[in-house]
């Protein structure tokens, strides 16, 4: 795999909200395997570490603040945006790279482990929209180069992750839908 970025969005929080024990409770899970990524991203020579807990601009969706911000700061072609709760193993990563080479949104599929009841439900929903095409998963690849050339996407919408697919086909990009499976805990 070549050169990598690995981008951290807004993990610095006040947590002085209504869900803030909720939320509090799913970043103590997390925190110690994202301190590990990012200790290997800032060892190997070809990767690109970039925290970032400012925002481009006012958008409703916060998260589409960061990617955006973070994507104009990474350096590396391929770019892998993935939520917080999703895990890649093994050869995930280098399976995306290499997807990448020949589109500009890579689409993996989420699976659920472990499977409490709501990843149950949610696992009937990705089964039918799999049989209609493909699911909106909680990750992508995507080619930096054409990011920046649709200008980013529009942060003002409810569901960032279907915009985003849809800002890349308007601009004629390729997208791949893989049967890469990535983890969601």
């Amino acid at each position: 795999m070549g050169a990598v970025a690995v981008i951290v969005v807004d993990m610095l929080n006040p947590y002085d909200h209504e869900d803030a024990d909720t939320l509090e409770k799913s970043v103590e899970q997390i925190l110690e395997p994202l301190a590990g990524l990012m200790r290997r991203a800032h060892r190997h020579r070809d990767a690109r570490l970039i925290v970032v807990n400012d925002n481009h601009g006012d958008f409703a969706n916060g998260k589409v603040n960061g990617v955006i911000t973070g994507l104009r700061r990474a350096r590396p072609e391929h770019v892998i945006i993935a939520d917080d709760d999703v895990r890649y193993g093994g050869s995930e990563p280098a399976r995306l790279d290499a997807l990448l080479k020949r589109a500009d949104l890579v689409r993996p599929q989420n699976r659920f482990d472990p499977m409490p009841w709501h990843a149950r439900w949610d696992s009937a929903r990705t089964l039918l929209n799999c049989g209609f095409g493909a699911d909106h998963p909680g990750t992508f690849g995507v080619r930096r180069s054409t990011f920046l050339a649709m200008g980013g996407y529009d942060g003002n919408v409810l569901f960032e992750n279907l915009e985003l697919i849809r800002t890349v086909g308007a601009h004629g990009g390729r997208e791949e839908r893989p049967s890469i499976s990535t983890s969601v805990s």
